[in-house]
C-alpha cells in the first residue's frame, strides 16, 4: 500500500468538481481509494480518519486543494496525479470557452 498526497496551493475547486475527480481516480487500476478535498479543518479530520495523514496534507489551508491516493504501488499513485492534472486542465479550458462565447 502506498499513500501519496499532493497539495495545490490556492487552487479552490467546488465540491462537484472534487467529487468528479475523486470518482475518476478511484476508477483507475491499482487505486484503492482517493480523496479530493479542500484543506479545511473539517476535511483534515476526514482525511486523517480515512488513513490519508501525511505531512503534506497537514500544511494545507482552506483554499488549498488536497489530492490523496491509496494505491497498490507508486505507479498507480503517479498515474492518479496525472489524471487529476488532466481533469482540472480540461475543466479550466471548458470554463474559459464558456466565458468567450
Amino acid at each position: 500500500m502506498v499513500v501519496k498526497a499532493v497539495v495545490w496551493s490556492s487552487f479552490y475547486q467546488d465540491s462537484i468538481a472534487l467529487m468528479q475527480v475523486a470518482e475518476a481516480l478511484r476508477a483507475l487500476p491499482g487505486v484503492r481509494e482517493a480523496a479530493a478535498l479542500m484543506g479545511t479543518p473539517a476535511n483534515h479530520e476526514l482525511l486523517r480518519s480515512a488513513g490519508f495523514s501525511t505531512p503534506a496534507i497537514d500544511t494545507a489551508g482552506a483554499n488549498d486543494l488536497v489530492l490523496a491516493v491509496d494505491a497498490e504501488s507508486d505507479a498507480p499513485a503517479a498515474a492518479a496525479s496525472e489524471v487529476a492534472k488532466g481533469f482540472f486542465t480540461a475543466r479550466r479550458q471548458a470554463l474559459a470557452a464558456q466565458v468567450h462565447v
